[in-house]
């Protein structure tokens, strides 16, 4: 690998990368509170009779797709969310979308 200097840059196992930046192996990332990747919740775990008007802000994939975090009016209650809570996102999660339509 040829060693490149850039100032604000230091080189690393997959390039030049931001100085401030850190380099995490893909299991690394995919480590989280309860140790692996979590996938869900499902539309059955969110089905619309369960939405209020405020609470809890549920995510889904225009959130991911726009990397916006305020877009959606959809919240689920304290009760349901403590049902869901090993799926409430963190400051720092990675998080991708997994379903959706082609086009």
């Amino acid at each position: 690998m040829e060693i490149i200097k850039k100032k604000g840059y230091k080189q690393t196992e997959v390039g030049l990368i931001p100085e401030d930046w850190k380099f995490k192996s893909t299991i690394d990332v995919a480590k989280n509170k309860t140790g692996g990747i979590k996938i869900g919740p499902f539309g059955s775990a969110l089905k619309k009779e369960l939405l209020t008007k405020q609470g809890y802000k549920v995510y889904g994939q225009e959130n991911v797709f726009d990397n916006d975090i305020e877009i959606g009016e959809r919240f689920i209650n304290k009760q349901h969310f403590q049902k869901l809570k090993s799926c409430e996102l963190s400051p720092g999660d990675f998080i991708i979308s997994m379903m959706g339509t082609i086009g």
